[in-house]
């Protein structure tokens, strides 16, 4: 069965190369392309994994609907270590505390590597 996948950022460079690879893999299904102004709360349901290459403005907003449906979190968003990296270590506490799946991507090549290996 395909891991349910829901792409934030979907129209950016990365979110763009991330559907063109899960989309080629039969063990993805992409189940919603978001990006900013969609609501994300709309497509949640019956998702397993929500990855991440949108802002880090965005970030707080995407990571409650992550608890909200429990999914599994790949945040491939920059800027968090610039920003003094706390929010990254709120996120990988947060999403311990309920229980989900985190990764955090720090490299922009090593998200490829990990988005389409280690969700599975």
């Amino acid at each position: 069965m395909a891991t349910k996948l829901i792409m934030v950022g979907a129209k950016g460079r990365m979110g763009q190369a991330i559907l063109t690879l899960a989309h080629a893999d039969k063990g993805f299904e992409v189940v919603a392309e978001v990006d900013h102004g969609d609501d994300l709360s709309k497509v949640t349901k019956g998702a397993q994994v929500l990855v991440d290459f949108s802002h880090r403005s965005a970030t707080a907003a995407v990571l409650k609907q992550v608890v909200s449906g429990k999914l599994a979190y790949v945040c491939g968003t920059t800027g968090h270590i610039l920003s003094g990296g706390s929010a990254v270590k709120h996120i990988g506490q947060r999403a311990a505390a309920n229980h989900l799946g985190y990764v955090g991507i720090n490299h922009i090549v090593k998200g490829f590597a990990i988005a389409f290996t280690g969700v599975r």
